[in-house]
This record gives structure tokens, sequence and C-alpha cells, in this order.
């Protein structure tokens, strides 16, 4: 840190050692510089404020059915057709320009010139109106009444443009919709046509409300799985059912004393019945009731001998087990069950074995089925569009026969100027003086840098590696230094005289920059 400010103050001491060069350049500089600015020729500008409304009473009942310009969308239109090759040549004919004394190449030249030269600023809305829009039109130029008569002639052109129907042009509009529309109708009609053709020559393999042809498939694999579970239950239950059969005899002792006959039997029956519902059901809950009635009768001691076998050939003795009955009805009802969900099962197989053997041909057929249908359903929604906007073309251009247009009211009228817009010469004489400061004291680093001295012994030991024995001081006569003193007084006399030469060309720049150029012959 210390060696980087021993540095800058030896090259501060460098500069002030060749004070005398940076104060003369800066001089040289600075006069140079402040006659350039004073020859600068004036710019005057010519501006005028409008404000831009295209709102319209009717304009809510139209919304999002015609089409509509705002303020904006106006001012574009107005602005292409305001700065357009045939206005602009007919503003540089009424501002002036001769085309007899000129050649073609100039009045290109000043044609883009009025391009580059016309500013149009949008300042916002106005507070007490969102819909108006405040534009300013400007135009800067040497001569004050060749700036007014561009401007002028340009709000003349804006005004007259507004009331024109070529803003909108909604007829040309119309003609291109309907060109479009009748093109893209011969589309439609030729997407309908193809694509009826495509489903008539393959009726039957057209996806359906079941989805695509792997939808189906899938669906179809599904089932299958689905209708295998079912069978292989409905088997189990089959053979369940013979099993309980195989286990009951179809005739019972008709004998009422039998208790333990009839408790075996509405256990039976129980057993049935909870195959089909569950404990809940009343059904269940009744042969529950007779079950604890016979077996609170047995274990009070109602008992009885064990029963004779059951003769078949005596009916007094014998009557049909009902449990039997009961479980023949049910092996008929799942016998019929299993073989309807076998049936079902072939079926399934068959569609999914049909479907199999259409799998090279199906998708490709629903493929081009998808693309008809894409390129259909693209050609529609262009046409639709097409002629939703011809629709809205229509009401809108209907509605201008009954409505206003764009208007444009003057704010602030274009006025002669009077006093210069420009250059800024306040700003460029003081980057003048600036400017002329900074070369100077660059001129001196420079030279400090390509000549370099020593002014101290450490500095000579730095660079020669070398002791020093010793160094010799500066002594100076009474006379010399006076003369120091009157060099140094004489150098802040020649600043101060330079930063007042400064402030006498600011005060004094309108009439000097004047008095100059006319001396010049440059006014």
């Amino acid at each position: 840190m210390q060696e980087q400010i021993d540095l800058i103050l030896r090259y501060l001491e460098g500069v002030w050692r060749r004070r005398w060069l940076v104060l003369a350049t800066a001089w040289f500089v600075a006069v140079l510089g402040w006659v350039v600015v004073y020859a600068l020729p004036n710019t005057y500008q010519a501006r005028i404020v409008m404000n831009i409304n295209a709102y319209s009473a009717i304009d809510p009942l139209l919304q999002g059915i015609a089409v509509k310009l705002d303020a904006g969308d106006a001012l574009v239109a107005v602005t292409r057709m305001m700065l357009s090759r045939e206005k602009l040549e007919s503003v540089a004919m009424e501002s002036g320009f001769d085309p007899e004394n000129h050649s073609r190449a100039e009045l290109e030249r000043r044609i883009a010139q009025l391009r580059d030269g016309i500013v149009i600023e949008d300042t916002g809305s106005r507070v007490t109106d969102p819909n108006a829009r405040i534009y300013s039109i400007s135009y800067q130029d040497p001569s004050p009444e060749r700036a007014y008569q561009v401007v002028d002639k340009l709000s003349k052109v804006l005004v007259e443009s507004s009331k024109s129907s070529g803003i909108r042009d909604i007829a040309v509009a119309e003609q291109f919709l309907d060109e479009q529309i009748a093109d893209y109708e011969k589309r439609l009609t030729t997407a309908e046509q193809r694509l009826a053709d495509f489903k008539r020559g393959n009726v039957g393999l057209m996806p359906d409300e079941r989805g695509g042809y792997f939808n189906r498939l899938q669906n179809a694999m599904t089932a299958i799985e689905s209708t295998r579970s079912e069978v292989q239950l409905a088997s189990r239950r089959y053979d369940e059912l013979e099993k309980q059969l195989k286990g009951e005899t179809p005739l019972i002792n008709n004998d009422t004393g039998s208790l333990l006959s009839r408790l075996r039997a509405a256990e039976d029956e129980r057993a049935n019945l909870l195959n089909r519902f569950t404990s809940q059901h009343p059904n269940v809950k009744e042969v529950e009731r007779r079950i604890e009635e016979l077996r609170t009768a047995i274990a009070s001691g109602e008992t009885e001998a064990a029963p004779a076998p059951i003769d078949i050939t005596d009916a007094r003795q014998a009557q049909f087990n009902p449990v039997y009955k009961e479980l023949r009805v049910e092996l008929s009802k799942a016998g019929v069950e299993l073989e309807s969900l076998k049936s079902r099962l072939s079926q399934q197989e068959k569609k999914a074995a049909e479907l199999q053997r259409e799998l090279n041909t199906v998708p490709d057929i629903e493929a081009q089925l998808s693309r008809l249908n894409r390129d259909y359903d693209v050609t529609r929604t262009r046409y639709l569009e097409l002629v939703n906007r011809r629709e809205s073309t229509r009401i809108a251009q209907h509605a201008d026969a009954t409505t206003r247009d764009t208007v444009f009211r003057i704010i602030e009228p274009v006025r002669m100027p009077i006093t210069p817009a420009g250059p800024k010469r306040a700003l460029f004489l003081s980057g003048v003086l600036g400017g002329a400061i900074t070369v100077g004291i660059g001129l001196a680093v420079l030279l400090v840098l390509l000549r370099p001295t020593f002014h101290a012994p450490k500095d000579l030991k730095d660079v020669t590696e070398l002791p020093v024995l010793g160094s010799v001081s500066l002594s100076m006569t009474p006379v010399a230094v006076k003369q120091r003193s009157f060099r140094t007084m004489l150098f802040m006399i020649m600043s101060v005289l330079l930063l007042g030469l400064y402030g006498a060309v600011l005060f004094y720049m309108d009439a000097g920059s004047a008095a100059l150029r006319t001396v010049a012959g440059l006014g």
C-alpha cells in the first residue's frame, strides 16, 4: 500500500514539475475546442402535441365481435403512412426543397434526413380519459422556418389521413379474407370427402367408443383374465356343493321324536344358508333359533333312541330331506352359471384371437385415420377462424358508418421556434475544459514515463541496487527564490485566467457564437 502511495506521489511531483506544459496544453486545447463549439450551427425544434382518441360510445357493444383499433394502433397506422416516401417527398417540396435546382441524390438525402429527424413520442394516457393518448411530433433543423414547415405539414397529413379510409382499409381486408375462405372451403370439402371414402373402405376396423385397436385388445385380455377367475370360483363352488350333496340323504324319518335327526338337519341347513347369506340374514337367524331350541331340548333329557334305518318304500315313515333338496337346486344353479362363464370365456378368447390376427392391419388403418382427422381438424379450425374474422370485419365496417373514427385534437399547436434547441453549448464548453485539462495532465504523465527522473535517494537505490553514499541539497539564492515565487504566482494567475475565460465563454456563448459564425461566413 505504501509503495502505491509513493508511486502516486512520484507521478504527482513529476506532473507538477511540468505544470507549465500542462497549462499551455490546456489553454491551447480549450481555446481551440471553444472556437469549434462556437462554430457549431444552431438547430431549432418545432413541436406539436395532440390528443388521439379512438373511443366510441358503441365500442362496448362491439367488444369481442368487431375489429377495433385503439389509439396506439391508429398512431402506428398513421405513422407508417406519414413516413412513407410519398408523404416525405411532399413535405420536402413544401419546406423549400426545389427539385429543379437539386439533383436526385440530394432529394434522397433530404428524404432520409426527414425520416431520421422526425420524432414521434408517446407521453402516456390522459388522467381524465384513459382511452385517449397524448403524442408529440417534433423535428429539428438549422432553419427555424423549415422546422416549422415540416411539423406543420406533418400535422396536416396526420389529420387528413385520420379522416380517410386508408387507416384500416377494411375493404381490402375483407377481400383478402374472402379469397382465403374460398381456398380453405375447397380444402375442407376435399378433406371431408377423403375421410368419408376412407371410413367406407374400412368399415368394421374403425375405432369406436371402446377406443382404438390396442385399447380393445387390452380390454379383451383383461376381460379374459377376469372371466377365468370367475370360472375358477364357480368351479370350486360347484365342487363344494357336490360334496355337500353326497353327504345328505334324499329322505329322512318322519318320526317327530327324533331330535338328533332334526338337529343335524337344521345344522346342515344353516351351513347351506351361510354359503349364500351372511349370519345377519333372517333365514339364518331362524335356523339358529331352531338349533338352540333343539339343543335345549336334548340337554333337558328329552332323548330318544337312535333312529332306525330309513325305508324308502315306507312313505308314511319318511319324507324328502329339505337340505338335500335345497343343495340339489343350488348345485343346478352353480352348474348353469359355470357353463355360462365357460361359454363367455370361449367367446372372449375367440375375439382376442381375431384381434391378434389383425395386429398388422388395424394399427396402420387407425394411424391413417388419425392423420386424416388431424388434417381435417386443422383445415376446419382455420376455416372457422377466417369466417369469424370476416364477420367481425363486416360488423366493424358497418359500425364505422355510424360511429366516429379516431379523433385528433391539437393540444399544443406548432409555433415558429425562436430560441435554438441545440446544440447544448454549455455542456460542450464544460466538456472541452475538462478534456483540455485531462489532455495536459496526460501529456505530463506520458513525459514522466518516457523520461523518468529520481526525486529521492531511495528511488536511485531501488533502481541501481547500489548504496547511495550521500546527496546534495539545492541551495537557492534570494533572487532565485523570488523568481520561483514569481513563476508560481504567474502559473496561478494563468490558471485563474483560464477559468475566467471559461466563465466568459459560457456567459456570452449565444452572442459569441452568432458573431463568430457571422465573421466566418457560417451564419
